[in-house]
């Protein structure tokens, strides 16, 4: 089951592509929260492949882990 995985737009504005996204990610290490706003990661920490699959299928739907790596 997919977690329902989000990155505040506060902390990364809306971005118009996976890739520019992904940098944005790394760049800034944001906190990441589930659906709920309940903390689920706090910034500067190392992210699974899934979770980063999770937060990017977030703002772009059709995004596969291939997409990711």
């Amino acid at each position: 089951m997919e977690k329902q995985l989000i990155c505040k737009t506060k902390d990364i504005p809306e971005t118009i592509t996976r890739k520019e996204f992904i940098t944005k990610f790394f760049q800034t290490e944001p906190n990441t929260y589930y659906k709920n706003n309940h903390l689920q990661c706090e910034g500067g920490k190392n992210r699974s492949f899934t979770d980063l699959l999770n937060l990017t299928k977030d703002r772009f739907e059709k995004t596969s882990l291939e997409a990711i790596i």
